[in-house]
């Protein structure tokens, strides 16, 4: 099977993450998939190849992603109108992720 490991933007966490080409998990969850009810082979390698290669950009829209995608899970559960305090907290995530993104870079630019 051809090892053929792919990015995409995971709107739910905000983040760049690997699809293990075998049984499809993301490594933005820190799990493995199963593939015939057992655990995924290559999804180690999913992650290694995560660690070990530099990230691609965000999708230039990632922070309508992320707002909408948590805003649709609430509506989609019906916990309750969308309300401007919901706003208020995807866009405060939004900056933390920015500001994570921002301590990573300069880590990596030290070592």
């Amino acid at each position: 099977m051809s090892k053929n490991f792919k990015w995409e933007f995971c709107s739910w966490c905000g983040v760049m993450m690997v699809i293990c080409p075998k049984c499809g998990n993301n490594t933005c969850n820190a799990g493995y998939g199963t593939v015939d009810g057992e655990k995924c082979d290559v999804c180690p390698e999913a992650y290694e190849f995560r660690k070990n290669n530099e990230v691609p950009p965000k999708p230039n829209d990632w922070k309508e992603q992320f707002k909408e995608t948590h805003l649709n899970f609430k509506r989609e559960f019906g916990v309750g109108e969308i309300t401007d305090e919901d706003i208020k907290w995807a866009e405060k995530i939004i900056k933390q992720r920015e500001n994570d993104e921002r301590k990573t870079d300069i880590r990596h630019k030290k070592e």
